[in-house]
């Protein structure tokens, strides 16, 4: 199997990111391990069988509650459960766990993904007899794109008190109204954190797109066709007044037209501006404050600023992966505009904890909106996911999707995500508009192949060759 990376006794050779805890129990335990490389880009169940591995032989944990406290219930990734199912079975009510409460007792793990290893976090646990019955068992590591695979003895052997169980045959749904919560597994953190949102999301006060950014998203092929993009410009007077703005700043040379625009910046980076500007007009944010729509832009324009001028010292083949590289810089806050528009209140909250510290990041602030009135469910999901479910739902490509969901998974393995890590904390470091990465991103700037002096010196070119940057962002904001 090509996407096979390493075996070991507990070793990281490659390193790929294991689990803390689960790396050192794996070592402990003496037993020989697999890693694999997944695409984050879907389902767990299509990744692991893009490589080669039948769903039926994935662990997947699911959290619940019962009377002797929160146990570890581990069953195969193709089974699809709800609450009533598990009642059915453990002959107790139960529920699940909620999701805050999984991610501090899963700290070590990337944000939604639960490794389905019981002992390492002191969970009681019971195992699905039919994945004693494989010859092997894959589990996730803790990161979303590293599945660890282990003989499925060695499996039990690392589950020394399990229970062992069999799911009966259900003919329906339990009926009940407390415990007929459908059970979605993790799988990756992309695909089960925007299920989860399609079906939690108030769709009636999410945005739609503005006509023209419909119309752009409907035409890409416009990207690739200047004689046509420039057509199309012309006719949207507004975006083209705009882009003229953008040109001039970005280019060093004065835009009257569309036509200059293209000229100067090329067909594809104007279309990525026009249809960011595009997507702007949708949200309906406060111009001004620490996170208003001039803040975002500030940090928009930036941060695209900034990685472009990266891209020659990054190594030739992570260039051929960063095609969408400015599009996705300039759209990778876009959860923060959704939280703005869809729950005032918070976001006037999160307004005045930004503006008291603003050297705090941005996803901290959020755990502390997460329990105010009705939103706690939604915001607990934060704004880079909120982010890549509504680009998702505006039917953006995959790669600008994935890299704006996972702009703070501190171990991707996409080039794409490490370039937003080292621009935002580069950004962070600098407090342009506000904090978003304050934890250095040691694994980006290594698989980039970039060194934080090298990166500071460009941000500090940057900032002296676009001093209108914080005026074009206010521009562009009004």
């Amino acid at each position: 199997m090509s996407n096979k990376y390493v075996y070991g006794l507990g070793q990281g050779e490659t390193g790929m990111h294991i689990a803390t805890r689960i790396k050192r129990y794996l070592a402990a335990k003496g037993v020989p391990y697999a890693l694999y490389q997944l695409n984050c880009g879907v389902s767990l169940s299509q990744a692991v069988s893009q490589i080669g591995i039948d769903p039926s032989q994935v662990a997947v944990p699911i959290l619940i509650s019962r009377r002797q406290g929160q146990w570890m219930v581990v069953t195969s990734v193709d089974r699809v459960l709800s609450c009533g199912q598990l009642s059915h079975v453990l002959h107790e009510p139960i529920r699940l766990v909620p999701h805050h409460d999984v991610d501090k007792l899963f700290s070590d793990c990337a944000p939604g993904i639960k490794p389905a290893l019981a002992v390492p976090y002191q969970l009681p646990c019971m195992l699905d007899k039919s994945l004693m019955r494989k010859d092997k068992v894959y589990f996730v590591s803790g990161c979303p794109s590293i599945l660890v695979g282990v003989d499925s003895d060695e499996y039990l052997f690392l589950h020394p008190h399990a229970q062992l169980f069999e799911w009966p045959e259900f003919e329906q749904l339990p009926t009940s109204t407390d415990n007929s919560e459908l059970i979605i597994f993790p799988g990756t953190a992309t695909a089960s954190e925007h299920d989860q949102l399609d079906h939690i999301m108030p769709l009636a006060a999410v945005p739609e797109t503005s006509a023209t950014a419909n119309a752009l998203l409907r035409h890409q092929e416009l990207r690739e066709d200047e004689v046509a993009l420039l057509s199309f410009l012309d006719e949207h007077g507004l975006i083209s007044r705009q882009l003229c703005k953008v040109g001039s700043a970005i280019s060093h040379k004065p835009c009257s037209c569309s036509h200059e625009v293209i000229e100067h910046l090329g067909g594809c980076k104007t279309y990525d501006l026009a249809l960011a500007c595009a997507i702007i007009l949708s949200f309906r944010v406060p111009l001004r404050g620490p996170l208003g729509l001039n803040s975002v832009w500030q940090h928009a324009l930036y941060s695209s600023i900034l990685a472009e001028s990266l891209l020659i010292h990054v190594p030739k083949h992570h260039q051929q992966k960063l095609t969408n590289l400015h599009l996705t810089c300039l759209l990778q806050h876009v959860g923060v505009l959704l939280l703005g528009h869809i729950f005032r209140p918070e976001f006037i909250m999160l307004n005045k904890w930004v503006t008291c510290q603003p050297h705090i990041c941005l996803s901290d602030f959020e755990q502390r909106l997460v329990g105010l009135g009705q939103a706690h469910e939604i915001l607990r999901f934060g704004y880079a996911q909120l982010g890549g479910w509504l680009l998702k739902r505006w039917r953006l490509n995959q790669p600008v999707i994935q890299g704006v969901s996972h702009q703070l998974l501190s171990h991707s393995e996409t080039p794409l995500v490490h370039m937003l890590q080292v621009v935002n904390y580069m950004l962070t470091c600098h407090r342009v508009s506000y904090a978003t990465l304050s934890d250095y991103p040691e694994h980006a700037f290594a698989c980039l192949g970039l060194s934080l002096d090298l990166v500071d010196q460009h941000f500090t070119q940057v900032a002296k060759d676009y001093p209108r940057t914080d005026q074009l962002a206010f521009t562009q904001a009004a």
